[in-house]
């Protein structure tokens, strides 16, 4: 009769290592629905983020649905690509030399799209010397073609959040 190749105190000691080893990978939960939707939305805010940096208007309309619409701080609206890169050309100029920063706050799904609220800050020299905006917004995206793009986006600038304390 042959021998095993492992000895039962041989195979224990493997089986207890290739468990211990294994264990924090089976731990790991898998991503949740929100999870996933706190991912795309971070993914589309960096986007934005990184057009916004490098000055790049038609970078940020692209990133828009063709039929999307902007509403702006001041209650105007952009309805379509085209309009949406006239907007953030202006914006850009506007600002001139500036650093454009967001973070998501929180996401959610709804319907076949997601939506995600987000606070952006925007850092640049004004008349009287260095000059931060705050910006708060609601961003909805939707599917077109094979990815996602944004459908809506609303702005309010320096205003707190919603249940924020009033300064």
């Amino acid at each position: 009769m042959r021998k095993p190749f492992l000895g039962r105190k041989a195979f224990l000691a493997f089986t207890i290592a290739l468990i211990v080893t294994a264990a924090p990978a089976l731990a790991q939960q898998k991503s949740t629905s929100k999870d996933r939707v706190m991912e795309r939305a971070s993914a589309e805010q960096k986007a934005l983020v990184d057009s916004f940096n490098k000055r790049d208007a038609a970078g940020i309309a692209a990133l828009y649905a063709s039929n999307a619409v902007l509403v702006g701080p001041s209650g105007d609206i952009s309805k379509g690509r085209a309009a949406i890169e006239t907007t953030e050309t202006n914006t850009i100029k506007g600002f001139g030399d500036f650093r454009f920063a967001s973070v998501v706050k929180d996401a959610g799904a709804v319907g076949n799209g997601l939506w995600f609220t987000f606070e952006t800050t925007i850092e640049t020299k004004g008349a009287n010397g260095p000059l931060t905006v705050h910006v708060h917004g609601l961003s909805v995206l939707a599917r077109e073609g094979k990815g996602w793009k944004v459908a809506a986006t609303t702005l309010a600038a320096n205003v707190p959040p919603p249940g924020a304390p009033a300064r």
